[in-house]
């Protein structure tokens, strides 16, 4: 066995962890955004549980860009406030240790009802 094969076979089977890491972070993400998704049409649905979530958490730690965003929202009749609140909620969720893998998202999916 010459010395390269046992370096391309390391470095095979390097890159297919690799593969399998970006491929579950990819799954990660796409779990993220659907949870966010799905938090925004629970919310303005009437979903007490992510309305109380969005209020008590999401708002408190974010209320300045929450009161320009209903400050212009009133202003601007093109301005998407449900935009908005979908690109708020999907970075807080990225941000947040709580949904670091796909069974907590899903916990948090039970919790919330959605």
């Amino acid at each position: 066995m010459h010395p390269l094969d046992g370096n391309l076979a390391a470095l095979r089977k390097y890159e297919r962890e690799q593969d399998k890491l970006d491929q579950q972070e990819i799954e990660l993400t796409r779990a993220r955004a659907a949870l966010a998704e799905d938090m925004i049409e629970a919310y303005f649905n009437g979903n007490q549980a992510v309305i109380d979530w969005i209020t008590d958490d999401l708002m408190s730690d974010h209320y300045k860009a929450v009161e320009a965003a209903l400050r212009r929202a009133v202003i601007d009749p093109e301005f998407d406030i449900k935009r908005f609140w979908r690109d708020l909620v999907t970075k807080y969720i990225e941000d947040d240790s709580e949904t670091d893998d796909l069974d907590s998202i899903e916990m948090s999916r039970r919790g919330f009802g959605i």
